[in-house]
């Protein structure tokens, strides 16, 4: 049966049954893809796998024998410097069982005897609160499970530190009623009001009484202040409502009191418990509803012992847990017209945060006081409507503070400090974070309208331009084509035809420089700078150099070329700036350099791989450019030259090209500004790629032509799509 979960705001169908079986059993064949053999699971070639912690999966792979299929922390194991994995890994005949382990890192599948067949196998931890949850990545066009993190971060500071305060509004919008100032002696009530708009508190108005340990209920700008204990430690049953601006008084509570509790909005309240020497018992389950102008009596609460203790919800639909005394870990549901007992709390407890958290089903208790483990309630407590899970923890015990918000985002303020000190202002704001384990991937995109290598390359996944290149044998090409993310759709031709050309910028500001037109000698290599506005190219500024096999990178009007072949056929170090009209010169590399990949912009790019001396050596190193110097940075795992690049300084794809002793290569490897890692790869071995560094962020980019084996041409476009980047609750309504 199919359900609808909520995920950013939207109703999205899940997939029927377990999104999270276990034992789960694969088939496991072979197929000679692009004349190199490749795995297929259940069908599917080199599948990105998800294996949940815990759960045990069986790769059976009798019909493809003679190929061993085996686990590695290393892309392709032992082919490439790795290690077989073995942790909870086990084989009987031509099956390999693995049982992932608690923790257990990223993997990746191969072969043991074939290179290049393999995959990744991500190792994501299950959560059970989430199975049935899935968000659809428009990216891969895929639908994922959802896993969810929260922590606690620092929030804005109260003006005024204190605890055993009122709380009444929301996430963004909450109130902080009242309060103690200090905890000994008890009764040093405050009549300040403070209001927090997600960030930071901000004075309000004054209440007309002093007091702490009131009772909130509302919202920011329709609050209301019931109950509490005056300066002098004197109960008292006045409530007050608040307008956004000022306080006014209002009907009494039936009784004094303090410590009570209240939930719901001003006009329909719901208010009772605390403790009062004027009833009997003396920690009551009496309960109210309110209306902003009096009080009416409901059925009493199954449970008494409800001094500060945590409500949250509406009038029809609250839940009620905790308190003293003595302290107690009864929960029960309140539907309108009579009290249901729930599940536990896990442990008895008062004084907690949360009592403006949540709803009915989907209430937080967060810090507060226990006799059962004194001074060690920092976790957050997180109620589905029918058990309590415990979440991340806070920094500091926080208890009789204030708070507002949902499970999923809420803050938590104030709290008392031992001896005569004041009450602490602290804040502790609380997040989820929501995320989709998919890995990064290359997928297949529409093919060029004419397979070529060696054009100048700009744009992104979804808006790419390739203009000119090279038909084997020595075909060279004027024309230019743009992709859309689907499909490639012919564009105006550049005025000279040539390859082997530096590109950089955008589909509609993109740049052309340099490069070959194939003829003898000096006259073949080019100083002829091109500009792409969308619709045509025109002329621009010539290089200072005449050059080919550039590394190139950047925008149509801040760019950077780098090293090359000049038209003596020598490796050069020289470095131009290109500022949308003119060629200007910038520091040199430091050693000769060509057929390498750039990433970045003018003033913080890459160079990597390519050609180095002596006697043209493939070049495993990386340099990073600032714009006016050099400095080295991290090596690649495999030394390549032809190959491709885009990206950022510090978020950079390299991928394919040429490798040691003369090998077309599919692999891929990202940057993080510091050291290269190894991803997956690509679906088509192939070297012949511009180099070229489309300017983006890294977060995605596109493979295009180039030439395999035997130099036939490649029209195949693969698309790239990184790891899916984290979503913070916070930052969801921005993004």
């Amino acid at each position: 049966m199919s359900t609808y979960k909520e995920i950013f705001g939207k109703a999205i169908k899940s997939i029927a049954g377990d999104p999270n079986p276990s034992p789960v059993t694969y088939t496991v064949t072979v197929q000679s893809v692009d004349g190199a053999n490749k795995y297929f699971i259940d069908g599917v070639l080199t599948p990105t796998l998800e294996l949940y912690e815990g759960n045990t999966y069986n790769f059976d792979y009798s019909a493809a024998s003679s190929h061993p299929f085996r686990f590695s922390t290393t892309s392709d194991g032992t082919h490439n410097s790795g290690t077989e994995y073995q942790n909870g890994v086990s084989v009987a005949g031509n099956v390999t069982t693995i049982v992932v382990q608690v923790g257990a890192p990223t993997l990746y599948y191969y072969c043991s005897v074939h290179s290049g067949m393999g995959g990744i196998a991500l190792t994501p931890a299950a959560d059970s609160t989430l199975e049935g949850q899935i968000w659809y990545n428009e990216s891969l066009g895929k639908f994922r499970s959802v896993v969810m993190s929260g922590a606690f971060s620092s929030g804005g500071s109260l003006n005024v530190g204190r605890y055993a305060i009122g709380s009444a509004g929301t996430f963004t919008a909450g109130l902080a009623i009242g309060g103690d100032l200090f905890p000994n002696p008890p009764g040093r009530g405050s009549n300040s009001t403070e209001e927090y708009n997600g960030t930071s508190w901000a004075t309000g108005g004054n209440l007309g009484t002093s007091a702490s340990w009131r009772a909130g209920a509302g919202t920011q700008t329709a609050a209301s202040g019931t109950g509490g204990n005056a300066y002098g430690g004197s109960y008292i049953s006045t409530s007050e409502n608040y307008d956004g601006s000022s306080w006014t008084s209002a009907t009494s509570a039936p009784y004094i009191a303090e410590g009570s509790v209240s939930t719901g909005s001003r006009p329909a309240s719901i208010w009772g418990g605390g403790g009062s020497p004027a009833t009997s018992p003396e920690y009551p389950p009496k309960f109210f509803y309110g209306d902003g102008e009096g009080w009416t009596a409901i059925t009493d609460a199954n449970n008494a012992n409800r001094y500060a203790a945590t409500f949250t919800g509406t009038q029809t639909a609250a839940l009620l847990t905790g308190g003293s005394s003595p302290q107690t870990a009864n929960t029960e549901s309140w539907d309108g017209s009579s009290w249901s007992n729930e599940t536990a709390f896990p442990r008895v407890f008062a004084n907690a945060g949360g009592n403006r958290v949540g709803t009915s089903t989907s209430g937080v208790v967060a810090g507060g006081t226990s006799t059962a483990l004194p001074g060690q309630n920092l976790t957050s407590t997180h109620w589905n409507g029918t058990a309590w899970a415990a979440d991340a923890a806070l920094s500091v015990l926080k208890q009789s503070s204030t708070s507002a918000g949902t499970q999923n985002e809420y803050y938590v303020a104030g709290a008392p400090n031992p001896g005569s000190a004041p009450g602490r202002a602290s804040t502790e704001e609380y997040s989820k974070t929501i995320y989709s384990p998919v890995a990064a991937t290359w997928s297949s995109g529409g093919s060029l309208n004419t397979a070529r290598e060696n054009g100048a390359v700009s744009g992104t996944k979804t808006a790419g331009l390739y203009a000119g290149g090279k038909v084997y044998p020595n075909s060279f090409k004027n024309e230019s084509e743009e992709y859309d993310g689907t499909s490639w759709a012919e564009g105006n031709n550049l005025g000279t035809a040539r390859s082997n050309i530096g590109g950089a910028g955008t589909q509609t500001a993109g740049l052309a420089a340099g490069g070959t037109n194939g003829a003898p000698g000096s006259s073949g290599v080019q100083t002829a700078t091109e500009e792409y506005g969308g619709t045509s190219w025109t002329a621009g500024g010539a290089l200072s150099t005449a050059r080919m096999n550039t590394s190139t990178a950047g925008l149509q009007t801040a760019a950077f070329m780098a090293g090359g072949i000049n038209s003596s056929n020598n490796l050069v170090t020289t470095v131009e700036h290109y500022n949308g009209s003119s060629w200007t010169s910038g520091t040199a590399m430091p050693g000769e350099r060509s057929n390498s990949a750039a990433a970045g912009t003018q003033t913080a790019g890459l160079a990597f791989g390519g050609y180095v001396p002596p006697s043209y050596a493939f070049a495993n190193t990386t340099i990073e450019y600032d714009g006016e110097g050099w400095t080295a940075g991290g090596n690649l795992s495999v030394a390549r030259y032809g190959l491709g690049g885009f990206g950022s300084q510090t978020n950079a794809v390299a991928f394919a090209g040429t490798t040691p002793p003369n090998s077309n290569s599919n692999s891929t490897e990202l940057y993080n500004g510091t050291s290269w890692s190894t991803a997956p790869n690509l679906a088509t071995s192939r070297t012949g790629f511009s180099p070229s560094g489309s300017f983006n962020s890294g977060t995605d980019g596109f493979a295009a032509g180039g030439s395999q084996a035997g130099n036939p041409m490649n029209a195949q476009t693969e698309e790239w799509s990184p790891e899916v980047i984290a979503l913070d609750y916070k930052n969801i309504s921005s993004s």
